[in-house]
């Protein structure tokens, strides 16, 4: 995974929004004020596999719907 901090930002009440760009995509992180970049590796990892997981879910869905479409001739493999 690669990733890029484009800015920390810290706010008065012990917290930071890290800017990050994962695979072209800007995202803005809350964290506590100094996290490390390890616990940044950890969340980045957890975010990218809950989205892969939505994406195939979503793929998933789509499948199914196109398949439910169908004509029932070409679900049976039958002609009339």
């Amino acid at each position: 995974m690669v990733y890029e901090i484009k800015e920390t930002i810290s706010t008065l009440n012990n917290k930071e929004y890290v800017k990050v760009e994962v695979n072209g995509i800007d995202r803005v992180l809350k964290t506590p004020k100094n996290t490390s970049q390890e616990t940044i590796d950890t969340i980045i990892d957890q975010e990218l596999k809950e989205q892969k997981q939505a994406d195939e879910d979503a793929e998933k869905i789509r499948k199914a719907i196109e398949e439910a479409l169908l004509p029932d001739e070409v679900k049976n493999g039958t002609t009339e």
